[in-house]
């Protein structure tokens, strides 16, 4: 009988899962003397105080069930709160942003030293925690698809005639749980879009605005040799969904690069866009 196991990992996960949200809200939300400024962790931890209350009260509940308990009347309840899951989601991109913002604060900005300083802190409570404050962030999102297949699995494992295994329990809980996840599948593209960009954005040095903006994306990226007027040079080019950046690099080899230029692939005319042509000669052959 492989159900009780199903059930131990359900319990085991969501005791690690609390203490992660436990952590995160101890050593990098209410650290003393934090460099995060107050509106800054509104945006970063939004409703995490929420979801620690609402798992905790689901670890108590299945952890008083037990391996022979109903599991599946716990989880069918706990399946309508999920939506508290859709504010957190919603807000990772933003808050990766506000994270990478702070990186790169000047020394000047007060509330946090600097971003030198900001990435110290982090650095420290990544050791205290034992995990960093980005794998922290993620894992509430990473929640709903486990769930999802812990409800797969333990419905494999139980026998629709004993009404002990609560599989018409089990199988709403299951429904809630996919009603969330597709939100979630949606975010984590997005996310992984704006990490794309913020990772782009700091390898180039002077670039005069913020790489992430809605809806960018990075579409090819990629060196090549530009036909200029006393030699052809060699640049990185990025091109995005909107606009197109290139720059050198400053050490060979560092992946490091000064913004030489960018142009927006379109122009508002008439309350139309139309398409910016590209006047500057670039050698098809693209450096290896």
């Amino acid at each position: 009988d492989k159900r009780p196991y199903g059930v131990r990992e359900v319990i085991d996960t969501e005791s690690r899962y609390v203490n992660g949200l436990q952590k995160m809200e101890s050593v990098f939300l209410k650290c003393p003397n934090s460099p995060i400024p107050d509106s800054t962790k509104s945006v970063i931890f939004r409703n995490l105080r929420s979801l620690i209350v609402l798992n905790g009260q689901l670890l108590r509940q299945l952890q008083s069930a037990g391996v022979d308990g109903d599991v599946g009347a716990v989880l069918k309840n706990f399946a309508p709160y999920l939506k508290l899951y859709k504010d957190w989601v919603s807000g990772q991109s933003d808050a990766l942003q506000a994270i990478h913002d702070l990186e790169k604060a000047p020394a000047a900005f007060s509330c946090v030293g600097g971003g030198a300083r900001f990435s110290a802190w982090l650095e420290s409570k990544h050791t205290e925690a034992g995990e960093s404050l980005d794998a922290l962030l993620i894992t509430p999102i990473q929640r709903i698809p486990r769930y999802q297949l812990l409800l797969e699995e333990l419905l494999k494992n139980s026998i629709p005639s004993m009404p002990e295994h609560g599989c018409e329990d089990l199988q709403e809980a299951l429904r809630g749980v996919k009603e969330v996840a597709g939100i979630v599948n949606e975010a984590a593209a997005d996310i992984a879009r704006v990490k794309k960009l913020i990772a782009i954005e700091a390898q180039i040095v002077d670039l005069p605005y913020k790489l992430v903006a809605p809806g960018r994306v990075l579409l090819l990226e990629d060196t090549m040799w530009k036909v200029c007027r006393r030699a052809n040079k060699e640049f990185r080019f990025w091109l995005f969904n909107d606009m197109l950046v290139y720059g050198h690099e400053l050490v060979p080899g560092a992946r490091v690069y000064r913004h030489h230029h960018s142009f927006p692939l379109f122009t508002q005319q008439g309350g139309s866009l139309v398409a910016q042509e590209w006047t500057e000669p670039v050698s098809n052959d693209i450096a290896k």
